[in-house]
């Protein structure tokens, strides 16, 4: 029956994995998750995986893999002590399955189920095979992919899926509801003209000090004319969050008013959708909200993503005429101000956008979901 059967998630990237989850959750399977209850080693907060897991009611155990491909061999020893600890779990729990979604979190549950001849999938966001995917792929029954990926066309592992997501770009809040849309989300500032352009900076769960630089170098200019609401992170080792409220305060009362600083969003998706203008890295998930949105982008592609996967990715918005790129090594205030006002009064193709929009596979929560239950029965 299918309330006995166990369904254990891991892997780095929560977002669609989650969604997945939990679809097959109400369908009555039990789930188990495996991930990060804290941000990072040196980060003792409370990581936003764990928060959202938690919220949908799915057992979260917390899992210390480490990161064996940086040569440390305190990081390999820990890949090792992960690897035994899913051994035990997995005789204790006896999963149908596990499914991944990448990451070097997915390494040892995948490992640990082939040697006890548990089936194992996975999922990758990026356009680019990740390295931890690389590894596990021979140990997979399924590999699904967001985007094709050339060399792996033929390869008989592999299915192109597209991301599994939530259609939440018919909503109907506009400009004019942000802050009753903050407040409802517990965030106590409001704009105090809603009507001005909205600037959002999308920086991940975690942040990106060097992003959170740049924009403060630049917020005296900004909040003249725009809008923000800065999604900054909550890395305890720069503690940019406080520093940029110490900014905050610093400015005249009118300005203030235009500056919204939060350390997580969970209503990312509506900001997007009424944004005149994004900042951010160009990882998996921001490049398919912007692309599906249709929303222009200036992207700052994290340098050292494994196989040039966010510049792959900005390159994509590119294509779709929805951005321009501006690498972390060139970036300055004076650049990013006029890429801010080339950005603005941009007129975006619209035939561009549509003939990259029409290569976003469809219904893919609903197309994975059915494949995890095929596999399972």
């Amino acid at each position: 029956m299918i309330k006995n059967k166990t369904i254990i998630f891991t892997g780095g990237h929560h977002n669609s994995a989650l969604l997945v989850a939990a679809a097959l959750k109400k369908e009555g399977y039990r789930i188990l998750w495996l991930g990060h209850r804290h941000t990072s080693s040196i980060d003792t907060n409370i990581s936003q995986e764990y928060k959202d897991v938690i919220a949908c009611d799915i057992t979260f155990v917390d899992l210390k893999s480490g990161k064996m491909y940086r040569g440390n061999i305190w990081q390999f020893f820990k890949t090792v002590i992960s690897f035994f600890y899913c051994l035990t779990l997995f005789l204790k729990q006896r999963p149908a399955l596990i499914v991944s979604f990448g990451g070097y979190l997915a390494v040892p549950p995948v490992l640990a189920a082939w040697l006890l001849a548990i089936p194992s999938v996975s999922h990758e966001q990026t356009m680019v095979l990740g390295m931890a995917n690389k590894a596990i792929l021979p140990f997979v029954k399924k590999m699904y992919l967001t985007w094709p990926i050339a060399q792996y066309k033929n390869h008989k592992k592999v299915k192109v899926i597209g991301l599994p997501y939530l259609d939440q770009y018919k909503s109907q809040i506009t400009k004019a509801d942000i802050n009753l849309l903050l407040k409802q989300v517990g965030i106590e500032s409001k704009f105090d003209d809603p009507s001005k352009p909205l600037l959002l900076i999308s920086e991940g769960k975690q942040g990106s000090h060097s992003l959170n630089v740049l924009i403060e170098h630049c917020l005296w200019d900004l909040v003249k004319h725009w809008n923000i609401l800065h999604q900054c992170g909550s890395n305890m080792g720069t503690k940019d969050y406080h520093r940029l409220l110490r900014k905050r305060a610093k400015l005249p009362i009118e300005m203030q008013n235009s500056y919204v600083i939060v350390e997580y969003i969970s209503c990312f998706n509506d900001l997007i959708n009424i944004s005149d203008l994004i900042i951010g890295r160009s990882g998996a998930h921001t490049m398919m909200e912007v692309l599906r949105a249709g929303k222009k982008i200036i992207t700052i592609p994290l340098p050292f993503s494994y196989g040039g996967e966010q510049e792959k990715n900005a390159n994509k918005l590119i294509e779709a005429d929805l951005s321009v790129m501006l690498p972390q090594n060139l970036a300055n205030s004076k650049k990013l101000l006029e890429l801010i006002n080339y950005m603005e009064n941009k007129i975006v193709d619209n035939e561009r956008l549509k003939k990259i929009q029409q290569e976003i596979p469809l219904e893919a929560l609903d197309n994975m979901v059915a494949e995890i239950k095929t596999l399972v029965g």
